[in-house]
């Protein structure tokens, strides 16, 4: 019996000692293969990317009480980018993009961090100013930004050269902070005659920008900036810097998308007949609901308004704009959009020319 019991013993000493010693041989496998691929795999990587958006527009427009109709196609943005990404962190993007018969660099910066929690982004990019902005066509479900962008408005992003430094906090609801400042943008747009002495004009615009997610799906921003503008249109010597204020909201699940963002400060549009005088305010908000049916496998209809007072004071110069579209998504590289929008004027000292806009836009994207 006792013969019978260690003979078990033995045997069952053997079987352990070879499954641990199995375990052993695999864990070292393993070790040497994860060694194998870090030793392998490349300090940077380099990737190319791209989209195109091809659009045909019906337009009315009302000047002057004569009603003009349009009927174009155009290449409405044709973008080809590279991205340089390094292990250490480090990025370096360009982009290139044409529209029309115009080509021009559309990015061109370097991103690199700080360490784990702070990063500096340098080069021409877009201004730190609200999320619809910031966002980009392809991930928006409208074909146009809205009123605010086509009036080409300094607060509500555009690209310059600036340099950004960002401090994103390591705690709950992962605020961040940014500082910025950007070159201020083009006063010679205005008046070719006009020329900036750096000795007596700070042609730069700063930027204080703060964000936060209280819960996942919702992200709350806010931006304090000082803008240059020329307070009388003709005049380089009237040169001054307003400041501004904005506060954001961006609400995103997988059933609907929203946007809604406020703007207010000091009156920095030109006047024709004189200076600039008063306080503004904008509004603008995009709600689009997010339906998969199949065929398509996306489909998203969306409404979107934007409203610009630029005198608070005066009731005839205030614009505003309503959108009506649905983009179709058949894959992720290729959709199908169309916008109805409108614009109403408040007066005759309005900024935007009313009249009401038809777009289909067929767009696609390709990446390596």
């Amino acid at each position: 019996m006792k013969r019978n019991a260690l003979c078990l013993l033995a045997a069952l000493g053997l079987v352990t000692w070879n499954s641990v010693a199995e375990a052993q041989s695999v864990s070292d496998s393993k070790d040497k293969e994860h060694q194998e691929k870090s030793e392998t795999k490349p300090d940077s990587k380099f990737t190319w990317a791209g989209r195109v958006f091809v659009r045909h527009s019906l337009t009315r427009k009302k000047v002057g009480g004569t009603i003009f109709l349009r009927n174009q196609q155009s290449i409405d943005s044709a973008r080809f980018g590279f991205k340089f990404k390094h292990k250490s962190g480090l990025r370096a993007v360009i982009k290139v993009e044409a529209s029309g018969s115009k080509a021009s660099v559309r990015d061109a910066y370097i991103r690199l961090p700080l360490s784990d929690d702070i990063r500096i982004i340098a080069g021409r990019q877009k201004r730190p100013m609200s999320g619809i902005a910031l966002a980009g066509k392809w991930d928006l479900p409208t074909i146009e930004r809205g009123l605010l962008t086509d009036l080409e408005l300094p607060f509500v992003g555009g690209r310059q050269q600036g340099v950004v430094v960002e401090y994103r906090l390591p705690v709950a609801m992962k605020p961040s902070v940014s500082i910025a400042a950007f070159q201020a943008e083009d006063v010679l747009e205005i008046d070719p005659s006009t020329t900036l002495d750096s000795s007596e004009h700070f042609t730069q615009d700063l930027f204080l920008r703060a964000s936060l997610r209280p819960v996942k799906s919702l992200l709350v921003s806010s931006t304090l900036a000082w803008i240059g503008y020329q307070k009388v249109r003709t005049d380089g010597d009237s040169y001054r810097h307003s400041p501004l204020a904005s506060l954001e909201l961006e609400f995103q699940n997988k059933r609907v998308r929203f946007w809604l963002e406020g703007f207010t400060g000091r009156n920095i549009s030109p006047v024709l007949d004189g200076p600039t005088f008063g306080h503004f305010w904008a509004v603008r908000s995009i709600i689009a609901p997010r339906f998969r049916p199949g065929t398509p496998r996306r489909l998203v209809p969306y409404l979107g308004i934007s409203h610009y007072d630029p005198r608070i004071s005066d009731s005839d110069d205030s614009n505003t704009e309503g959108q009506l579209g649905m983009t179709l998504g058949f894959s992720k590289l290729w959709r199908l959009q169309f916008e109805l929008s409108h614009v109403f004027a408040g007066g005759i000292a309005s900024s935007a020319i009313e009249g009401t806009a038809f777009r289909i836009q067929l767009g696609a994207k390709f990446k390596e």
